[in-house]
């Protein structure tokens, strides 16, 4: 925990000269206080939304990330199917349904919007924006308090 607050931290100061209009969290607690963090001194307004929650890994949920399985469910063209969860097209079609309505909602009424959230969310962001991977998809880890930046 201590961690992951100093990179919350150190991620408010890589944001500090950024223009950020609204913010859009995810309930889950460490992506709240990683907002309030970024938050500190900005006085941003904050909507929480359930839809940015984290992919719901069902039987595989609170294993630790080095399972080999991990490396399966992660892969969007393989689409693993995840007992009592969601498998990845599931999930990544709710991810771009969620965004989908953001930029329905608030393009041109808020310039910039920061969407804190998780690692598999990032994923599938990032497909949104950059397209869909391939049959020869290569899965890129998130890193924890990754900044990725897209034009609307």
């Amino acid at each position: 925990m201590k961690h992951g607050r100093k990179q919350a931290e150190e991620t408010r100061e890589k944001l500090t000269n950024m223009p950020i209009d609204l913010i859009i969290c995810s309930p889950l607690i460490r992506a709240k206080e990683t907002a309030d963090i970024i938050n500190k001194g900005r006085n941003i307004p904050i909507v929480i939304d359930e839809r940015a929650i984290e992919r719901n890994l069902g039987i595989y949920e609170g294993m630790p990330n080095s399972q080999e399985i991990f490396n399966e469910i992660r892969y969007y063209t393989k689409n693993v199917p995840v007992q009592d969860g969601e498998d990845c097209q599931s999930y990544t079609k709710r991810v771009f349904e969620f965004l989908d309505d953001v930029i329905k909602k608030y393009k041109g009424k808020y310039e910039n919007v920061l969407i804190c959230s998780h690692g598999f969310f990032l994923r599938s962001a990032s497909w949104y924006f950059n397209g869909i991977p391939g049959e020869n998809e290569e899965v890129v880890r998130i890193k924890n308090c990754q900044v990725d930046v897209y034009e609307v």
